[in-house]
């Protein structure tokens, strides 16, 4: 990247009907998708019929009714869709009709005022006139105006699996001196309605053929952004 983050995740949402009681280190373990070390190393908060919510090995895994999330904070993030794909291989009979793919980053672009700039390229004070003006002139009780929150969204062309591209940009709460900016990519998928849904194979298809290039698409998309502290 442009900009080596200081912080980094992806992340895999599935949307449909599942039974959260099933995802337990133990079943992971007894169909081989992760060791039986990494399931006896398990960090377990909860597993019950209404929610489950673990980390094993390097994934966070919370699941509930209508909802399946794993994320992990180390590379390489192929790991993460070899675990959902393997996972749901097999579970196919789970109805899925939602999915995204997340990429999150926080990198510094080194002080605040750096920061304010690229804020201001982004969402420009100008076209707000006089007030654009007054949050312009600084801090006010320790804290600064401008954008908070930009989101950018590309929809998908119609199809069997539509969906949309969105890139959502805010400075970080995670960087120190307030110097830094997050970003967050969302490949998103949909196959129609749930009730119309059977299985999962055919989701879990696009997300063993889209992975890499939805992770590819959105490490450029996260570059652009950072590409903008040459611009000032």
């Amino acid at each position: 990247m442009r900009i080596e983050p200081e912080l980094g995740a992806c992340s895999i949402v599935l949307l449909g009907h599942f039974n959260p009681l099933i995802f337990s280190p133990l079943w992971f373990a007894q169909n081989k998708i992760v060791s039986e070390t990494q399931a006896t190393d398990a960090e377990v908060t909860v597993v019950n019929p209404q929610i489950t919510v673990c980390k094993i090995g390097k994934f966070q895994i919370q699941v509930d009714f209508d909802r399946f999330a794993a994320d992990t904070a180390e590379a390489p993030w192929i790991d993460l869709s070899d675990f959902v794909t393997r996972t749901f291989g097999l579970l196919i009979h789970t109805p899925i009709n939602q999915m995204g793919i997340n990429r999150f980053v926080h990198f510094s672009v080194g002080n605040e005022e750096t920061r304010n700039r690229i804020g201001n390229l982004l969402a420009p004070l100008e076209p707000w006139g006089e007030w654009g003006k007054e949050i312009a002139k600084g801090k006010v009780d320790g804290r600064r105006g401008g954008y908070t929150d930009l989101t950018m969204l590309q929809p998908k062309a119609p199809g069997p699996m539509s969906g949309h591209l969105q890139v959502q940009v805010q400075p970080s709460t995670r960087i120190k001196a307030d110097a830094g900016i997050f970003v967050h990519v969302n490949d998103h998928y949909t196959s129609g309605s749930l009730d119309q849904t059977i299985g999962c194979e055919r989701m879990i298809a696009v997300l063993a053929k889209s992975f890499e290039p939805s992770i590819r698409r959105s490490e450029e998309l996260i570059d652009q952004v950072m590409s903008l502290r040459e611009q000032i």
